[in-house]
Parts: structure tokens; sequence; C-alpha cells
């Protein structure tokens, strides 16, 4: 069954700087984890998705999709899962950890823009669980976000929150300008 609907969408940019490889980032970024190390401590982290992770990032994934009343086909969830462990991919993870828990989770991508030379970085999912919000959790994962995306070289980060999520609207009134930009969408079947 294939469901269909339309949303007003509200689109939100980041200016950033210039552009890599998408191999070349994710070398940068698993030697900088290498040398910090990837202990967890107690204050919260956001480190990029490893391999290992699955379990904890499992139940965000869930909860995120739940909250947008949404249940993507378990090969929809495979397929992201591969994509963002795949180092020719330029999908990109990452989870914000409360001491050994998984608290919240970032993905992004990066791609191609026929307004501007570089790269732009799509922020695609952000989550936080419910009892973890108003915590720094949303503006840390998009910090990371956007990190990642200005030391991969690329022009800006967008994204985009559906029009009644009045709560994310206002930490991205903070952190970002509104495009004025609207969404359309349409299916195939």
């Amino acid at each position: 069954m294939i469901f269909q609907f339309e949303l007003e969408i509200i689109t939100i940019r980041l200016a950033v700087d210039a552009f890599p490889s998408v191999t070349a980032k994710r070398a940068l970024s698993s030697q900088k984890q290498q040398r910090e190390g990837r202990q967890r401590m107690s204050a919260m982290q956001i480190l990029a998705l490893r391999s290992g992770d699955r379990d904890a990032w499992m139940p965000l994934w869930r909860g995120y999709q739940t909250f947008y009343e949404v249940d993507l086909p378990e090969v929809v969830t495979d397929t992201l899962w591969s994509r963002m462990l795949n180092a020719r991919e330029p999908v990109f993870g990452a989870l914000a950890w409360n001491g050994e828990t998984a608290v919240g989770l970032v993905h992004f991508l990066y791609h191609r823009n026929t307004w501007t030379v570089g790269d732009v970085c799509y922020l695609n999912d952000l989550f936080a669980l419910p009892e973890m919000r108003g915590k720094g959790i949303g503006r840390a994962l998009i910090n990371h976000c956007c990190t990642a995306a200005k030391d991969a070289g690329c022009e800006s980060v967008y994204w985009h929150t559906h029009e009644t999520n009045s709560t994310a609207q206002a930490l991205y009134n903070k952190v970002a300008r509104r495009s004025g930009f609207i969404q359309y969408a349409r299916s195939f079947d």
C-alpha cells in the first residue's frame, strides 16, 4: 500500500563554507573520533554512527517515524543504515549519547545544487526522545551536522519541518533563517 499526502513544509537554510570528497570526510571524522576515543562519558556527546550502534539507533528511528505517523518498510530502514555506514555514500548519521544511552539522532546527506558551485547538505531527520527535549539535544545535533558539512566543504545546510511542528520551529528560528520556500511532493506508483 502506498500512502500519498501533501503537506506544507517549511524550509530552513543555514549558510556554511567550501568541499572535499565524501570518503575523505569520513576518514577525517573517523581519525578524529579515534584520537578522542569513543568512550561515552556521563555528559552528552554527539558521535558519528558506527556499525555496533544499530540497537541503540533503532528505537530512535522508530520514535521518529511514530512522531510523523509513518511506518517505513524494513527495506527502507536497512537501506538507510547501510548507506550511512558506506564510505562511498554521501549519507551520514550521528547519535546524541547521554552516558550509555542514545537520546537523539540526526541523518544528513550532501548533494549537488543548481544554485551553488559546491555541494550543500540536507539535514534529513532530527529526533530527540520526548523526555529529553528542551535539554539542548536538537541544537547539538544541528551543530554536529553543520560542523560536518562545513568540514566537508558544503556551502550551506538546509532542512524542513512540518508546518504544525511549532516546538521544532522555535529552535530552528534561533539557529537558522526561514527561506520562505514551501515544499511540494509528488509520489510515483
